[in-house]
C-alpha cells in the first residue's frame, strides 16, 4: 500500500497529491502526519526520547509520523509498505512499480525511490528493474525521506534501530547515512528515481516549513572549522579524489 504522509490541514497539498497519483491511477491512502503536541505521546508509545536530540519540533514531527507508518505495516503485517511525502512529482510510468510489488527482487528490503542529490556514491553492481530502471546499493548519504518501500522486515529493522540508536540527527539522515553504516540490511537506489520533492527540481510550489526551522537552528550554531594537521590534510586531499572519481559514475537522475 501506498502512504502519503500529509497534514489533515494541508489542502493544497492534498489536491496536488490526489492530481499526481490520479494521473497514472495509482491507489494511495493519506496519513495524517504527527503534530507538535502529539510528540509526548509517541516519545512514551515507542520508548524515544527526542528531548536532548536537537531536532526542531517540526523535525520531530515527522520523525514519528513515519515510524507510525513502520510499526502500521509491522501491525498488519505488511508484506511491502510505500511511503511518500506531499510536496512529490512522480516520474514516468511510475504506476509500474506503485500499483504492485511484485518486481522488487528477494532480499530487497530498503528501497529509496527519490532523487535529492544528482550525484550518490553507490555500488557498480546493477540489478535491472522494468522500464529500463535498476537498483543500486547506496554507499553513501542520500538525504530525504520523500519516497521509499520497505519490506516487512525492513520495516521491523528500521523501527529497531531507532530505538537503540541515540537520535541527534533528522530522520533522513538516520535512515540514508547513519544505517548505512551501522544498520543490519542493505539500501537500494532507484535509477533513475521515480519521484523528487518539488524544490529539488526548481519549483516554488509548496513551501518546506521543515527548511526554515532548520534555516533558523543553523544560524544559532557556531561554526567551528578544526585545523587539520599536514598528514590529515593530505589525507583527506586523497580521498576526496577518489570520491570525485567514483562519483563520476553514480548519477540518479529523475525521470
Amino acid at each position: 500500500m501506498n502512504y502519503v504522509i500529509s497534514l489533515s490541514s494541508a489542502k493544497e497539498r492534498r489536491k496536488h497529491i490526489s492530481e499526481e497519483f490520479g494521473r497514472q491511477s495509482i491507489g494511495f491512502k493519506f496519513f495524517d502526519a504527527i503534530e507538535p503536541y502529539q510528540l509526548a505521546d509517541c516519545e512514551s508509545k515507542y520508548g524515544i526520547s527526542l528531548k536532548d536530540s536537537g531536532l526542531t519540533s517540526g523535525e520531530k514531527a515527522c520523525f514519528f509520523s513515519h515510524i507510525e507508518l513502520w510499526n502500521k505495516a509491522i501491525e498488519n503485517n505488511l508484506s511491502f509498505i510505500a511511503v511518500f511525502e506531499d510536496d512529490i512529482f512522480l516520474g514516468k510510468n511510475a504506476q509500474l512499480f506503485l500499483n504492485n510489488y511484485n518486481w522488487i527482487p528477494q532480499n530487497h528490503n530498503i528501497l529509496k525511490l527519490e532523487m535529492f542529490y544528482h550525484f550518490v556514491l553507490m555500488g557498480f553492481n546493477k540489478c535491472p528493474l522494468l522500464d529500463k530502471r535498476y537498483l543500486r546499493t547506496l554507499k553513501k548519504r542520500h538525504s530525504g525521506t520523500a519516497g521509499y518501500i520497505l519490506s516487512l522486515e525492513g520495516a521491523k529493522s528500521y523501527l529497531s534501530f531507532m530505538k537503540s540508536y541515540p537520535i541527534k540527527n533528522p530522520l533522513d539522515h538516520i535512515m540514508f547515512e547513519d544505517y548505512l553504516n551501522q544498520g543490519e540490511m542493505e539500501v537500494s537506489q532507484m535509477v533513475p528515481a521515480i519521484c523528487v520533492q518539488a524544490d529539488r527540481i526548481g519549483s516554488n510550489k509548496f513551501k518546506s516549513q521543515l527548511e526554515k526551522e532548520r534555516v533558523n537552528k543553523r544560524s544559532k550554531i557556531n561554526n567551528i572549522k578544526q585545523k587539520l594537521f599536514f598528514t590529515e590534510k593530505v589525507k583527506s586531499e586523497i580521498s576526496r579524489l577518489i570520491f570525485k572519481i567514483k562519483i563520476r559514475f553514480c548519477k540518479i537522475r529523475f525521470e
